[in-house]
């Protein structure tokens, strides 16, 4: 079967034709910055045997040209079908917390701490899109990554979500969400369970994932003596908002 597949993520195409019956897609960023990945796939039309049948111009003719109307300067779409607009919106992520490690001094056996989620709507600060607050118990596993120097079985316990007194609400009159209007991936329910070790040779906390022994990097963090504090945060395009018409 004739095919003809391009992938590509952050790039446009303009289609060249070439002598031969060949069609080829050429690939180029849709914004300056690198291209993130692209993997192509070329068939030719004709016989079977595209090795003698299909013939390529010399480099040095001028046999390549553009074909009309395949390149519009502001178009960031892919093909004319899908697209690849840029998100009316950005929500940023930020998770932090600690966990103090008992009992002092090690070896540590069990562990107490805090995870705080916020969300953040165009950066704005004064009315977070959500915010969670969870405690953290926890006691010591031997289940660890290759890597790690210590691990926990760790309860998650939701303390706090919503609003804080000085919130401002949106422009639309809504209040900051809770937990279940935050976006980031995999956030733990309230009294669920995780094992997660911590890596001091690359300041790493891992997450077992889902319990099937497959180690994910999961927050940068640092010990100190009896304490590790982790820190994570990350910026998406986000479409979640209803526009006013």
């Amino acid at each position: 079967m004739n095919f003809l597949c391009g992938f590509c993520l952050g790039l446009s195409c303009d289609t060249l034709r070439l002598t031969g019956d060949l069609s080829v897609k050429i690939l180029s960023p849709s914004r300056p910055g690198p291209a993130l990945l692209c993997f192509l796939l070329l068939g030719c039309t004709g016989s079977k045997d595209t090795a003698t049948d299909a013939q390529l111009p010399p480099a040095d003719t001028d046999s390549v040209e553009l074909l009309d109307d395949t390149w519009v300067d502001t178009d960031t779409g892919i093909s004319g079908s899908y697209t690849n607009e840029e998100p009316p919106h950005s929500l940023t992520m930020e998770h932090s917390g600690h966990w103090d490690l008992l009992p002092l001094g090690g070896p540590f056996t069990s562990m107490v701490g805090s995870l705080q989620v916020v969300e953040l709507l165009d950066g704005n600060k004064l009315s977070p899109w959500c915010r969670a607050t969870f405690s953290l118990t926890g006691q010591a596993t031997d289940e660890v990554c290759p890597t790690c120097d210590f691990g926990f079985l760790i309860l998650f316990y939701l303390t706090e979500e919503g609003p804080k007194k000085d919130d401002l609400k949106d422009d639309k009159g809504n209040p900051v969400g809770g937990l279940a209007d935050c976006q980031s991936p995999q956030l733990p329910g309230d009294g669920e369970t995780r094992t997660l070790a911590y890596s001091d040779s690359e300041n790493m906390i891992y997450f077992n994932y889902n319990g099937t022994n497959i180690w994910v990097p999961w927050y940068q963090a640092t010990q100190l003596r009896d304490e590790l504090n982790f820190v994570w945060e990350h910026t998406a395009g986000f479409t979640g908002v209803e526009e006013d018409n």
